[in-house]
């Protein structure tokens, strides 16, 4: 069978309906499966997470080929060929911001419309991770469509006599999306509830009753790590390069276009709401965890020589620091310079002390263009795959 990444060739049964994970208003929490052969035993799964534009509308291309592209495309192929299932995810989307000139203003005087995903804004973080754990729970609940204790979805949504395998589960998520997964399956067993029983009062049958853990996660320029840090700009008087979406001093992902909450006045209780800072909890399950982070933005360099971000470098990250200093301001989402190495660094130790080398977290890969042999010298998506799947198998 050849994985293309299509709806036309996904092989979820039924209607759209069934292919729900979750019967949120939105109708936005469904997901394709592209199932190895059509018989599989303990199957291992792939599920992927589609970003984009740092929390605008993501979730919108699962059910497209805009995510099956590239390296995310080739990983998709070459783990298909070996028995994967392969899902890909969608989920509710963020409001996205509008700068538009007011009728008859002053030069320069704008004011933040809401644009048609504005006007549904269905998700504010951190309520995207949850549906991110909400899917892989729901895959593990339904894992066997022959033992007892699986849950009633499993005959749907892997056909009879099928199961795959709940302790090999990796995710693959690019831009935003990353940042999302890397936030929630960080967490520990118990931070997203589940049903443990196979019956209980409300016998919901679409109740997860499995922990979304997963055994791995791939991150393809993931957004900031850290918002304590990240930088979003306030007045209208910056250069084009600077996107819209981080001027007047907004971050959409965690508030409305039309609201009067500000980035520079949010509670840091609420930025620390971020992957790193989970990670720093050092939960033990984590230990367990492999990740391969791809960094390929080195920022922008806007401005000119000591304007915004252009001396933006490792040396910079601070947590608990906005960095708003001419020349390194935190711009770019997913900008390298400032994070690879950080996270690096805090994978290569996590653990206490007489935790070994061997520990799976230990052995992530974080990748970076800024670190130069750290980059990794890969020509084509295919030997990119090649590489990742080495790490996952």
């Amino acid at each position: 069978m050849t994985f293309t990444g299509t709806r036309a060739t996904s092989d979820v049964p039924g209607s759209l309906g069934i292919s729900r994970y979750w019967p949120h208003g939105s109708g936005l929490c469904h997901w394709s499966w592209w199932y190895p052969e059509a018989t599989f035993t303990d199957a291992p799964v792939l599920v992927c997470f589609h970003g984009g534009d740092l929390g605008n509308n993501p979730g919108w291309a699962s059910m497209t080929t805009n995510f099956f592209t590239g390296k995310r495309l080739a990983l998709a192929e070459a783990l298909h060929a070996l028995g994967w299932v392969i899902v890909s995810v969608e989920y509710p989307v963020t409001s996205k911001f509008r700068h538009q000139a007011l009728p008859g203003g002053d030069e320069g005087g704008a004011r933040i419309l809401g644009s048609y995903e504005e006007v549904w804004p269905l998700a504010q973080w951190p309520e995207q991770p949850g549906f991110f754990a909400l899917a892989v729970q729901q895959i593990k609940t339904n894992w066997s469509a022959t033992d007892p204790l699986s849950g009633p979805r499993s005959v749907e949504l892997l056909g009879a006599g099928n199961s795959i395998d709940r302790d090999r589960i990796w995710v693959l998520a690019d831009d935003w999306a990353a940042t999302c997964a890397l936030y929630a399956f960080l967490q520990p067993t118990g931070m997203y509830q589940f049903e443990s029983q196979i019956a209980h009062t409300s016998m919901d049958r679409y109740a997860p009753r499995a922990s979304h853990r997963v055994a791995g996660i791939i991150g393809l320029n993931p957004g900031p790590l850290d918002f304590t840090q990240f930088h979003v700009l306030s007045g209208y008087g910056q250069p084009d390069e600077i996107p819209y979406y981080l001027r007047n001093d907004r971050f959409h992902p965690m508030m409305r276009a039309e609201g009067a909450r500000r980035w520079s006045t949010t509670p840091s209780s609420w930025k620390t709401q971020s992957p790193w800072w989970v990670l720093q909890e050092t939960h033990y399950e984590n230990a367990n965890l492999k990740l391969y982070l791809d960094f390929e933005e080195n920022g922008t360099g806007i401005g000119g020589a000591g304007l915004y971000d252009t001396d933006l470098s490792s040396d910079d990250w601070s947590p608990g620091t906005l960095l708003s200093t001419a020349g390194r301001q935190w711009l770019n989402p997913a900008d390298g310079r400032v994070q690879a190495a950080a996270i690096r660094e805090a994978l290569s130790t996590f653990g206490a002390p007489e935790t070994t080398s061997a520990t799976p977290i230990r052995n992530s890969i974080v990748r970076d263009a800024v670190s130069g042999s750290a980059w990794p010298t890969i020509s084509t998506p295919a030997s990119w795959a090649e590489e990742v799947v080495e790490l996952m198998t």
